[in-house]
């Protein structure tokens, strides 16, 4: 939602703190440093958890069959 965000400052009644981030991706680096550059990354690792959980049920169910059926 912020990446790439531009902000711009009201020059003319400046608050104080205001203009501090006058950039999207200042205020991912802030709450998440590092986050920018390992982007693609997390992506990869974020939906390889659900092949790893469709096959983690799939050995459970078989186990289950072997069980059930002995």
């Amino acid at each position: 939602e912020f990446h790439q965000l531009e902000f711009t400052c009201n020059v003319s009644k400046p608050l104080p703190g205001a203009c501090m981030v006058t950039k999207g991706d200042q205020i991912i680096d802030q709450g998440y440093p590092g986050a920018l550059s390992r982007y693609t990354l997390d992506f990869v690792l974020l939906y390889a958890f659900l092949p790893a959980l469709v096959l983690l049920g799939m050995i459970g169910f078989k186990i289950r069959d072997k069980i059930v059926h002995h």
